[in-house]
């Protein structure tokens, strides 16, 4: 068994790593939707049938269980009413989420150094 400074070390290869960063965007894809759904006051069934899609689905969503294409993140933030843009900074491996509700102003969160 490995001890906590391994461990921490394995942790830290994976944050840095393309699965970590692939990992930490279906995350952010959960809270987004996850506020979505607190937002509108749904249930993750009433998400999937808005959305056209199997509530399994949206659970491993949620629990950033399951990759997804960007035409089902497009249609569960549609049914979500958010909008949500990527951004990549030249060079640097950054990215920013953009959520907004369509007709209402913009918030960006702060970009972060993913890998």
């Amino acid at each position: 068994m490995a001890n906590p400074k391994e461990l921490l070390g394995l942790l830290d290869e994976f944050q840095n790593s393309a699965d970590g960063a692939g990992y930490q965007l279906r995350l952010d894809l959960a809270d987004l939707v996850i506020a979505g759904l607190r937002e509108k006051g749904w249930t993750q069934k009433q998400l999937a049938d808005a959305a056209g899609m199997k509530e399994s689905f949206i659970t491993r969503i949620v629990h950033a269980s399951s990759n997804c294409t960007f035409d089902v993140v497009g249609r569960i933030l549609y049914a979500l009413n958010v909008k949500a843009t990527l951004t990549m900074h030249a060079g640097r491996k950054v990215h920013s989420v953009l959520a907004s509700k369509p007709g209402k102003s913009s918030k960006a969160s702060t970009p972060r150094k993913v890998a």
